[in-house]
Parts: structure tokens; C-alpha cells; sequence
């Protein structure tokens, strides 16, 4: 099967190792010229543990994680210190929990994955047209492809949903709360 994924975040990147570790061939497109840096840390627990032992990573994950090793200074908009904030009492060191950065995740699982795996960057899928041979891809580039699967894991405001199933408008519906991530 030739397999298109769009994103190579830990969404894209897993999908990646696994379709190719099956034997499939696997293209990664992101339109960022690599792995991006930053993000909110991950917290690997519960099945991803067994997932990532699976995958051959777990140590190497345990080797990167985040420890909290002193309070945090809590800063208002001028950069003043108006809080400390000490979250030592919420890190679980357990092997079943295992808190690490986005980018060394990203980092770890881009280096799992098997040879073979093509990767695009500085590009996107500009449009989709499924039909019974497959999925036509035009790429921003110009280029064109043919797959017979596109995965859309390009994140919260994805390219690959708003083509395969139109304008964000039309499914997103909003349940009344809100969620912040400190």
C-alpha cells in the first residue's frame, strides 16, 4: 500500500513507523523544514507505555523525560515575579508515567522509524481527489502523487480534514467549556 501522511509531529511520525514497520510504502509531507521545536510537554502513561516498549523507544524516553527539580518563578505581564509555583509534589517518577518534551519525542520517534520512509519538508497537500485508483494528490510544490490512504495528522486546524470534509464550520461544535494548558 502507498501511504501519504501529512504531518510529521508524533501523530505523523507514529503512523509513519508503523505503516512501514507492516511493509508499506510510506511518505511523510510537513510544510515546516523539519521537526518542529517547542510545545506544552507530553505525558507518555497508560497503553502509550506499552506502545512505545513495542516500538523499541521506552528507554530512550525514560533517558529524555522531564524531571522537576525546583519551583517555578509564576511572572505577570512585565516580567515581574508574582508567584512561585511548586509542582515538584505533582512529578510522578514512575516508569508507568513518564513526562517528556514534544521535540525529543518527535526527535526519538523520527529516529525509530525504518529506513525506506520518504520525508517531504517545506511542503503540503494542496488538493485531494479520491477515486477508485486511489487518492490524486497535488502537492503546494506542483507536484503530483497517487496513494491509496492519506492520513491527515497535521494538527488541530488540519489541511487534509478542511479538504477531505470541507470548511472547519461544518463539524467543529463547541460543548461550552474551555481548556487551558499552564
Amino acid at each position: 500500500m502507498n501511504v501519504l501522511i501529512s504531518g510529521a509531529s508524533m501523530a505523523g511520525l507514529s503512523a509513519a513507523y508503523w505503516f512501514a514497520r507492516l511493509g508499506h510504502h510510506v511518505t511523510v509531507v510537513e510544510r515546516a523544514d523539519g521537526l518542529r521545536p517547542g510545545g506544552a510537554p507530553i505525558d507518555v502513561r497508560g497503553r502509550a507505555v506499552g506502545t512505545a516498549e513495542r516500538m523499541g523507544i521506552l528507554a530512550k524516553i525514560n533517558d529524555e523525560k522531564v524531571t522537576i527539580l525546583e519551583p517555578s518563578p509564576v511572572l505577570d505581564g512585565t516580567g515581574s515575579q508574582v508567584a512561585t509555583l511548586d509542582l515538584r509534589w505533582f512529578a510522578n517518577e514512575t516508569d508507568d508515567d513518564v513526562e517528556i518534551t514534544r521535540d525529543r519525542l518527535n526527535r526519538i520517534l523520527l529516529d525509530a522509524i525504518p529506513e525506506g520512509v520518504e520525508f517531504r519538508f517545506t511542503d503540503s497537500i494542496a488538493s485531494l481527489i479520491d477515486g477508485a485508483g486511489g487518492v490524486e494528490v497535488v502537492f503546494a510544490d506542483g507536484r503530483e502523487g497517487r496513494y491509496d490512504l492519506v492520513v491527515g495528522a497535521d494538527g488541530l486546524h488540519s489541511r487534509v480534514r478542511k479538504l477531505a470534509f470541507g470548511p472547519e464550520k461544518d463539524y467543529v461544535r463547541h460543548f461550552g467549556y474551555y481548556v487551558a494548558l499552564v
